[in-house]
């Protein structure tokens, strides 16, 4: 028992100190809506969301590949317009995203997810974990497939 305690310790301090945890979910601030989960999409997929406010806060999608999980790219700044109809998420979000390398990455698994932040990204820059990107929020991630070359 003290010792499956002490390696659970281990473990955690581990992911702690290497930045391997994933940051939390506020499903209901931020939510990606396309695409949709296992989807199969092309090199430069459209992603959309919707969001609960925009004021004096940063939007940005964050993509990494599961073959590379420490690799987590800054895709192009999304644009924030409003969501009339819906009262809980007022505000939606729109960008064009590249998923792996043109005529490369075809059946690799990719994680999508947004962000909100106070903290300035540029599109193209490379984290190497989800918490280097300081979310206030984050919505859950979105898995999907690279289509073939």
């Amino acid at each position: 028992m003290k010792i499956s305690f002490t390696i659970l310790f281990l473990m955690l301090f581990l992911q702690f100190a290497f930045g391997q945890t994933e940051p939390t979910s506020d499903e209901s601030f931020i939510v990606i809506t396309i695409p949709q989960d296992n989807a199969t999409v092309g090199w430069r997929p459209v992603i959309e969301g919707k969001l609960k406010e925009s004021k004096k806060l940063n939007v940005y999608v964050l993509i990494r590949s599961q073959d590379i999980p420490n690799d987590i790219w800054v895709q192009p700044i999304p644009t924030i317009s409003k969501n009339p109809g819906d009262k809980q998420h007022p505000y939606k979000f729109k960008t064009k995203a590249y998923v792996g390398r043109d005529g490369m990455d075809g059946g690799i698994t990719f994680e999508i997810v947004a962000v909100v932040t106070k903290k300035k990204l540029t599109e193209g820059q490379k984290l190497s974990a989800w918490n280097e990107a300081d979310p206030e929020y984050q919505s859950d991630a979105v898995e999907v497939v690279r289509k073939g070359n």
